[in-house]
C-alpha cells in the first residue's frame, strides 16, 4: 500500500512578506480507462484487463493485443468458466493440417 499525504504550498503577498494564499493538495498520477471498444486500434505499452464480465468470444484476444509485448498485460480478474469459444475460430483450428 502507498501511503500519500496532502502537501500545503504557500504562495508569498504582493508585499513580498506574508503570505497572500495557502493551497493543500494530495498528489496522484493520472491514469486512463477505457473500454475494449473504444480502444481500438490503440498500442499502449501496459494493460490492465477486467475479463470476468466478458461476454464474447472476441473481447478477451481484442483487449489482450493491445500491447506488444506479454510484460505489458496486467489481468485484474478472470473466471475460466466464462470462457468463449467462436465456433467458426475452431472449425478453422481443426481443418488446419500439421506440416
Amino acid at each position: 500500500m502507498l501511503r500519500v499525504l496532502p502537501s500545503t504550498f504557500d504562495a508569498v503577498a504582493l508585499d513580498g512578506i506574508s503570505v497572500g494564499a495557502r493551497r493543500t493538495q494530495i498528489p496522484f498520477v493520472l491514469g486512463w480507462a477505457s473500454t475494449i471498444h473504444g480502444a481500438q486500434g490503440w498500442t499502449v505499452l501496459d494493460v490492465a484487463l477486467d475479463l470476468e464480465r466478458a461476454f464474447s468470444a472476441r473481447k478477451v484476444p481484442f483487449g489482450l493485443s493491445r500491447t506488444p509485448c506479454l510484460t505489458g498485460i496486467h489481468i485484474v480478474s478472470f473466471e475460466s468458466d466464462k470462457i468463449i469459444v467462436d465456433g467458426l475460430a475452431l472449425a478453422f483450428h481443426d481443418s488446419l493440417v500439421p506440416l
